[in-house]
Parts: structure tokens; sequence; C-alpha cells
């Protein structure tokens, strides 16, 4: 059972504990916040002692405990998604000045929600929020979810949670279709992001100062079936919790079991196979760093050196891997990338490199303050949020930062 959050003034005897705790020898998340710089730290919005500061408003009066608690949450995370606060941090490389750990705000004898449950109430938010929108607009998803924890030297998939949602009604109808594309969704997205997302974590951690929370594996997906994720916690409910397979484990399941698996998932596992088998030797997906398709920046401009005066027509140079004749310099004009931030989103959205060019155009004949409204004409054939998201990559790159943080 939630246990009630007390909001009040301080008592006489309240400063005096205070006043005792910060004699303590260990120093409080409150006294280090004190110290700290005013540039650094970022007070949040979403944190416990707001949720307190709400919980007896008078808005809440009438309702319940847990309904005051999950109406006040709802306050605190509105637009959360566009604040542009997703790459504060409260030290240089730390973790986000909302994570929990930094959240404590009660006395040691006070009885308040502790900050577990608070966590699990606000991943419960995120579960009633998609099951709405599914019934709202009869739609499908998909959702996964790791919460940060420790990571040992030698983690491995199998070794942690993850929180999965599908639309329940799609999966009851056709399990056995989109069950093994499921079982292979939370393998790639264990092995692939999880694993280092993970050992970044603890590097965060560190540099803070804190201790990272203990997270126990679930039930293994199992991509031969029948089986292929665990059932939900709750029977009625839509959250399902489950962990990948050992790598090999499920390597060879899957060769047992794939043809419960879509084409595409397949197909995809073919590809990567062949892409596996010709990398070098000891280069495993997990410790390749993902990578971005980039229109080369810099090796462009040596078709200038090929063509150069008393060199030979038709000599090879090799630069960089990449063998150029002077035949290259009827190639025409490189066409040269703009930015990371352009190259993520065309790459996102899956754009070619037409468009490209057509923002070389943009950017060389019309006002940046116009280019989210021209990428929206009907000329350019994009949608609301293609136009919003190029527009926003093409000042973070051309300004060479970060002048809006929404974009991704």
């Amino acid at each position: 059972m939630v246990r009630s959050i007390r909001s009040s003034s301080p008592t006489p005897g309240e400063h005096k504990h205070k006043a005792a705790q910060r004699c303590a020898p260990s120093p409080s998340v409150a006294s280090i916040i004190e110290e700290m710089p005013a540039q650094v730290y970022i007070q949040p919005r979403f944190s416990m002692s707001s949720l307190a500061a709400l919980h007896l408003s008078s808005f809440a009066q009438g309702f319940s405990n847990e309904e005051r608690q999950s109406a006040a949450r709802a306050l605190l995370r509105h637009d959360a998604h566009v604040d542009g606060a997703h790459y504060h941090t409260r030290k240089p490389g730390g973790l986000h000045p909302s994570n929990i750990a930094f959240n404590s705000y009660t006395l040691s004898d006070e009885r308040s929600i502790t900050e577990e449950e608070f966590m699990k109430a606000s991943l419960q938010d995120v579960f009633d929020a998609i099951t709405m929108q599914d019934r709202l607009d009869g739609g499908i998803s998909i959702f996964m979810h790791c919460a940060g924890s420790e990571a040992p030297e030698t983690l491995s998939p199998e070794q942690f949670t993850v929180d999965l949602y599908i639309t329940p009604r799609e999966y009851r109808e056709t399990p056995d279709h989109l069950g093994g594309d499921l079982s292979a969704l939370v393998q790639a997205f264990s092995e692939e992001f999880i694993v280092p997302h993970l050992q970044c974590f603890a590097e965060h951690c560190r540099i803070e100062g804190i201790i990272p929370p203990r997270h126990y594996p679930a039930g293994q997906v199992n991509p031969s079936g029948p089986t292929f994720v665990p059932a939900p916690l709750v029977a009625t409910g839509a959250q399902i919790q489950c962990s990948a397979r050992p790598t090999q484990q499920f390597k060879c399941d899957f060769e047992v079991g794939n043809k419960t698996l879509s084409a595409a998932i397949q197909i995809g596992h073919a590809l990567a196979k062949n892409v596996l088998e010709g990398a070098s030797v000891g280069a495993s997906p997990r410790n390749r760093k993902p990578e971005l398709r980039q229109r080369r920046n810099a090796d462009v401009f040596l078709l200038k050196r090929v063509a150069e005066p008393g060199t030979a027509t038709g000599k090879a140079h090799v630069t960089n891997g990449m063998h150029l004749t002077s035949t290259a310099a009827s190639f025409g004009t490189p066409l040269i990338s703009i930015g990371l931030h352009t190259d993520a989103v065309l790459d996102r959205f899956g754009l070619d490199d037409q468009v490209l060019l057509k923002l070389h155009q943009l950017i060389g004949s019309i006002r940046s303050s116009h280019w989210e409204a021209v990428l929206w004409s009907p000329k350019w054939d994009l949608t609301y949020e293609q136009a919003l998201n190029l527009s926003r990559s093409l000042h973070s790159d051309l300004h060479s930062t970060l002048t809006d943080p929404k974009v991704f």
C-alpha cells in the first residue's frame, strides 16, 4: 500500500534535527547542492519534493491518496518531452537533475512514499498513458524500457529486466505472428542498446559519487516458442517484464525456431550474419559502437588533388582506403554533408541525398527564420515532424551548438 505524503512547515524541533544532520560527518545531498555553483545545478520540476507540495493542494480535495499522487505527477511531467531539458546534468558528464538519487527530501522519521515506490508509480503512468492512447486512436504500440542499474564488467543481456508493452488486443489475436518478433526485438534492444547504455550509466554514477541500484533479471524470452515472452505481471494488465537470453543461446534458439519469425526479421538476421562474417575477428556486435551513415565531409576534397597539374592521366591515388583516379574530376560538384544533426534526421526518416541537395539550396536562398515554414510547404512534400526536425538540425549544425535541444 502506498503511504501518504506529508507536506508541512518545519517545527522548531525539526529545525534542530536538520542542524544536527548538517553537522554529521556524511554530507547530505542538500548540502552538496548548496555548495555547487548555480549554473551547474538546475532544480528539477519533477521531484518528490514537488510532489509533496502539490499533494495537499485544493485541487486534490476529495480524492484518494493514490489519485492525488497520480494527478500531481501528471502536472509535474506535463510537456517534459518538449521542455528542452534533455541534456541537463547535475554535474558535467553526470546524471539528469531529476534522477531519483537526488530526490530525497524527507526526514528519517517521516512516513512518505519511498524512492522505489515513486519510480514504480511513474512507470505505471507510462503504461496507463500508452494503453489509453491505443484505445483512443485504435493504434498499435510497442514500448521497451530498462531502468538504470549497476553494470559489472561482464554484463550480458540476460542480467537485467526489460519492461515491455505490446497492444494487448493485437498480441492476443496473433500471438504466433507477433511473439517471435517481440522476442527478437527484446534481444536486439538488450544487446545493442541496454548493455552499452548501462556501461555509460555506471560512469555517470561514478562522476556523481553515487552507487547505482541493483536490479534483477526476469523470465527470458524464447524465440522458438510456444511462450515467446512471459505473461503480464497482472492477469488483467499490459505490463510484461522479461529478460533477453544469453547471446549464444539466443542464436541457437533462433536457428531452431526462426520459422516463427516474420520475413523482415529473418532477412535482417541474414544480413547481419553476412556483415559479421565479413568483419574482423573480435568485433562482436556488443562491442561495436553505433555508427551513423555520414556523407563524407572531408574526403570529397581529395578530388582536387587528383586533378592537380603534373599528375599523370588515369593514375590512381589511394587515400583512406579509397581509390581515386583523374576521371573522378568529371563527377561534378561533390555533395557535402551539412552536419551530423542533419545527417541523423535524414537517416531517421529515410530521406535520400536529393533532399540534402535541396537543403543546400534552401540555406543559401531563404532566411533561417523561414526554414520551417518552407520545409512544410507542399513543394517539399514533408510531414510536419520531418520539417520541424530538419529545421532544428540545420540551426544546430550551422551554429555549431544545440540552439534548441528539443530536436531529439
